[in-house]
């Protein structure tokens, strides 16, 4: 398996950083026991227009939880890869970014579960748009931001949504507030050797 040749994933956010990847995970329940099952990134450059994504289903080698929340099948993650599978590709999707997310603690920390397991650098610190938007849940800040949301508990949909709330926050947001926030984030700061993807989205799920 491919692995970081770098142990750590801090650099200053201004320093090397060329843009934002906003990320998006669905899990097998809440508890730090749980695992990732889902993975949504919308990259955007530094000007906030969009850069990419990249998005896989991840194979939790258990029961992928509350089918009610996130409408995924056990079935649905039978032929994923598993996350030591796509952590290295993971991870050189969003190198020399500062990461983003709606909640990004839990993203966080069920992502640095993972990225732990499987013997990999975890996440440094970075951007809450729940947290910028005043503690309001993606639906409600997409409510207020006039965003329309498709497809909610869709990792790649749901980073979609939080990549326009994150878009309408820091355009509006003042330079030196802006590059004082930045100064307390830092970049994804590692090298990978990536095997060929292995990404398996849900449409891919489908098709069996």
């Amino acid at each position: 398996m491919a692995r970081s040749t770098h142990n750590s994933t801090t650099q200053p956010g201004a320093a090397r950083c060329t843009g934002f990847a906003v990320i998006d995970t669905e899990t097998t329940g809440l508890g730090h026991d749980d695992r990732v099952i889902e993975i949504g990134i919308v990259l955007l450059d530094p000007d906030l227009a969009l850069d990419g994504e990249w998005a896989t289903l991840v194979n939790p080698e258990r029961s992928v939880g509350p089918v009610w929340v996130h409408h995924i099948h056990d079935s649905h993650v039978q032929h994923a890869p598993t996350f030591d599978e796509i952590a290295p590709e993971f991870l050189a999707q969003i190198r020399g970014r500062v990461v983003v997310a709606h909640n990004y603690a839990f993203d966080r920390r069920m992502l640095d579960g993972d990225l732990l397991r499987a013997e990999q650098p975890t996440l440094p610190d970075g951007l809450c748009t729940m947290r910028m938007s005043g503690n309001r849940s993606l639906a409600n800040a997409c409510i207020e931001y006039g965003i329309t949301q498709h497809d909610h508990h869709h990792a790649l949909a749901d980073a979609h949504a939080a990549a326009a709330v994150f878009r309408h926050l820091w355009s509006s947001a003042e330079p030196e507030h802006r590059a004082d926030t930045l100064a307390q984030c830092s970049v994804v700061d590692v090298e990978v050797i990536t095997a060929p993807s292995r990404v398996h989205t849900r449409a891919d799920a489908a098709a069996f």
